[in-house]
């Protein structure tokens, strides 16, 4: 966490150096740590939730939530090399890692994902939009050998057209968001009330027990005293 809260101390620099169109520290890279920092950290947050139906949501969450941020990796840094119409082998690297990654993210989703959600996620990779855009990555991917002259949609297009995927697998996350927030709920519920019976339970054997005491307690009482009077 406090890596985290490093990384946000200076997100308010951050903003007023893009904001006076003199960034020192690139923007792409700080979201992109920080982002990463993050998904870190609600990965160990989610291994150690003891209840396996909520752990498996976020498994699935923390899986779609990487597939949102390759994608935006994607997405910015193929707008730049769209906008000067050329690129480099080692942006070239990085945009093929990025992808490749997001495959991954998306492999470890369908896995683990319930089939309501999985169902949506196939629904929107069926998406004409989420087509165009898988269409333009592979498009770049087969120009390595003629990065100086790059072909591509006008940036706008691919912006706007990458920025509607990312919304789609925002509509996923939000989902598995609520639910996994209703199923914590419920969860929750069901402990206390759990804790509420035993409770009851507890207080209802102690009374029946020194219901008991105080009856053998008497018992005793009664005998020892017959035997006295028989003495």
């Amino acid at each position: 966490a406090e890596d985290v809260f490093s990384q946000l101390s200076q997100i308010k620099q951050v903003r007023t150096q893009v904001d006076k169109l003199a960034p020192q520290i690139s923007p792409f890279v700080y979201y992109s740590n920080l982002n990463q920092l993050s998904i870190d950290n609600a990965s160990l947050l989610t291994s150690n939730i003891a209840n396996e139906s909520i752990s498996e949501l976020g498994q699935a969450l923390i899986a779609i939530v990487k597939m949102k941020e390759r994608a935006g990796q994607v997405r910015g840094a193929l707008n730049g090399a769209f906008s000067r119409r050329s690129s480099d082998l080692g942006q070239y690297a990085a945009i093929e890692q990025y992808l490749a990654a997001g495959k991954y993210a998306e492999r470890q989703a369908k896995q683990t994902l319930t089939p309501e959600f999985s169902a949506q996620l196939t629904q929107a990779a069926q998406n004409n939009t989420w087509k165009e855009v898988e269409k333009v990555q592979q498009l770049y991917l087969s120009q390595k050998a003629n990065l100086a002259s790059l072909q591509g949609p006008e940036p706008t297009q691919w912006f706007a057209a990458a920025t509607e995927r990312i919304k789609l697998i925002n509509q996923i996350r939000n989902g598995i968001q609520a639910e996994m927030l209703a199923m914590t709920d419920r969860v929750a519920s069901s402990a206390t009330t759990q804790s509420m019976t035993i409770i009851g339970l507890s207080v209802s054997l102690a009374a029946i027990l020194i219901l008991c005491v105080l009856m053998c307690v008497k018992s005793l009482k009664s005998r020892v005293g017959a035997l006295t009077s028989m003495l």
